[in-house]
C-alpha cells in the first residue's frame, strides 16, 4: 500500500489561483477559484500524497520537487509543482490553469 503524506498548499499557489480564476462563476461557464478548489483540488492532492515518487521530476529543480500534468473536470489542463519537505509533508508550490475554449 502506498504512503499517505500530508499535502498543503502555499500562498503562492492560492496566488495563483486568484491571478487564473475568477471569484464567481461566470456566465459562459469560466469555474471559479471555490470550484477548482472543490472539484479539481482533492484528486491532484491525492496523487501527491500517494504517488509522489512516481511523478516527473522537473529539469533543473531540486530532486524533491516533482511536476504533475493533469486534464481537469472543469479545466482544460492544470500544470503543478509540488516539494517534499523535510518533515515529509508536500507543499504544492505552484499552478498553472489552461482553461477550456468557452463560447458567449
Amino acid at each position: 500500500m502506498p504512503e499517505h503524506r500530508v499535502v498543503k498548499i502555499t500562498p503562492t499557489f492560492e496566488a495563483d489561483l486568484d491571478r487564473q480564476l475568477p471569484a464567481e462563476r461566470s456566465s459562459t461557464g469560466v469555474p471559479s477559484r471555490l470550484d477548482f478548489l472543490l472539484y479539481e483540488l482533492p484528486d491532484i492532492m491525492e496523487i501527491y500524497a500517494t504517488e509522489f515518487e512516481s511523478l516527473p521530476r522537473i529539469v533543473g529543480a531540486p530532486a524533491n520537487v516533482r511536476s504533475l500534468i493533469g486534464r481537469g473536470q472543469l479545466v482544460e489542463l492544470y500544470f503543478v509543482a509540488g516539494k517534499l519537505n523535510d518533515d515529509d509533508t508536500i507543499e504544492l508550490q505552484m499552478i498553472d490553469i489552461e482553461l477550456r475554449p468557452f463560447t458567449s
